[in-house]
């Protein structure tokens, strides 16, 4: 990894503090819901590792470069989707393994200031972008 990526590493985890400070229901598998309780804390926790703050980072990064925040109601990808889909680019265009938590998206779009609003009973969110024409290729799974 690049020493810019792991400076924004370290840049992000302050991000993700305040992330979990904000917001109480939000685990590194998604949002809390029915039937998690056994893996909730243990979810928590992890959103506290170098380990979750790398995923934050490439997945901002990736919607920073293949997706565009839209300003109505008329259009989102669901946070699962779209960490296949960024787990996908890295694989293909900047040839990584990396593996990106749905609750590490859900995470990022905090961050960026993109609305993401749980689906209720399930640890999933829609997100409110558009791909762009490139992000477009990239399949959910």
């Amino acid at each position: 990894m690049t020493t810019s990526f792991l400076s924004s590493v370290e840049a992000v985890k302050a991000e993700i503090n305040k992330v979990v400070a904000t917001h109480p229901y939000l685990g590194a598998y998604g949002w809390k819901h029915k039937g998690d309780d056994k893996i909730f804390e243990e979810s928590r926790r992890q959103m506290l590792s170098d380990d979750f703050a790398i995923q934050v980072t490439a997945a901002i990064m990736f919607i920073k470069r293949q997706c565009k925040a839209l300003s109505d109601n008329y259009g989102y990808y669901s946070s699962y989707c779209l960490k296949h889909k960024a787990e996908h680019f890295y694989r293909t265009v900047e040839d990584l393994e990396i593996y990106i938590s749905n609750g590490a998206l859900i995470t990022a779009a905090i961050i960026l200031s993109i609305p993401a609003t749980a689906i209720r009973n399930t640890p999933n969110c829609t997100i409110q972008v558009e791909l762009t024409k490139e992000g477009e290729q990239w399949p959910s799974m």
